[in-house]
């Protein structure tokens, strides 16, 4: 939507419940087989260095996202720009945003998001992504996870909370541009590597623990609370209260991303629609765990968690035998 006082720019729905720049990122991009094979590699490979001496991975480029403390991992998708911001003004950063829309480049800017009246009162640096604005009605389309259902979506926020939010974040001296751009692929190629990628993703999920790839978290002690292989199910049952909603949206995001995955695999034939229907009650499964846990957390009833952990014990064995059928049937066909 585009018109000389209000641009609104395309976004697929984000397909990730935490980590709030991957959910910019795969919102952008979408969720094509274009574009499948990048956001399984960013989410189902990195976590495990044995994949990148596998010959028909091309990582070059990879590295790219530590190149000038650049946060956001990179995609051949996309074109990016780190730009400074030498504020001079409120109507200096309604311009910049301004301009750069009308470029059709989404903007992630980091705001103190205390200054937004939707977050009530919560304070936190934090980047959130701009995709739009109505010069007439002095608003922007901020894309961010809100309360009270913490659902990534879009939302209208005036121009002087976004203004507000950024002077009032101690690193606002930049912000970063996205624009979607077309890449030539080998559609053959990219299928069948990912079918690798999911395959010995199930593998270390079946028999390891699985950490998602997250440079910060690999820096923390914290790591169980990141794990999604089976054996995090046991954990989370040991020190329930203790792990945090944290632990059950990163389990779910593992899976939400591997049923993408599948459906364009089944799509090409590499596994059958059952199995991929099955897949889909297991992400129902974890969604609906994972509600109830912040459901109890939200009523401070940490003595009554017994149906909790009966399902908990429930997905962890569901899943175990369906990713074990989807293995074995991957292994046949690569035979």
């Amino acid at each position: 939507m585009h018109n000389n006082h209000k641009v609104l720019l395309h976004l697929e729905e984000a397909i990730i419940t935490s980590f709030p720049k991957y959910a910019h990122l795969f919102s952008i991009v979408g969720l094509d087989e274009e574009h499948i094979l990048w956001i399984a590699k960013h989410f189902l490979l990195f976590h495990s260095y044995e994949y990148t001496s596998h010959k028909s991975i091309d990582l070059s480029g990879y590295d790219k996202s530590s190149l000038d403390n650049n946060p956001y991992p990179y995609s051949p998708y996309l074109e990016y720009y780190k730009i400074p911001l030498f504020i001079k003004s409120d109507e200096h950063i309604i311009e910049i945003i301004e301009e750069n829309i009308k470029k059709h480049f989404f903007i992630c800017i980091n705001i103190n998001i205390s200054k937004l009246k939707i977050f009530d009162g919560f304070s936190l640096i934090h980047p959130v992504l701009i995709s739009g604005f109505d010069s007439k009605e002095k608003i922007f389309y901020v894309n961010d996870f809100y309360p009270p259902s913490s659902k990534y979506r879009r939302e209208v926020i005036n121009y002087n909370e976004i203004t507000k939010g950024v002077l009032h974040n101690n690193n606002h001296d930049y912000c970063f541009l996205f624009r979607k751009k077309k890449v030539d692929i080998d559609i053959k190629k990219e299928i069948d590597l990912l079918v690798y990628i999911v395959r010995e993703n199930l593998v270390k999920i079946l028999y390891g623990d699985f950490i998602p790839y997250n440079p910060y978290y690999f820096k923390t002690k914290n790591l169980i609370n990141y794990r999604v292989g089976l054996k995090v199910y046991d954990e989370i049952v040991v020190d329930l209260f203790g792990y945090g909603k944290k632990a059950f949206h990163v389990l779910l995001d593992s899976k939400i991303i591997t049923y993408e995955c599948l459906k364009v695999m089944e799509k090409y034939g590499k596994i059958t629609n059952l199995m991929l229907k099955n897949y889909l009650d297991l992400v129902l499964k974890v969604k609906i765990m994972r509600n109830l846990f912040m459901k109890l957390e939200l009523l401070n009833k940490e003595k009554d968690f017994s149906l909790l952990v009966k399902m908990i014990n429930e997905v962890k064995n569901y899943e175990k035998k369906l990713i074990l059928d989807i293995i074995k049937h991957l292994f046949n066909q690569s035979n």
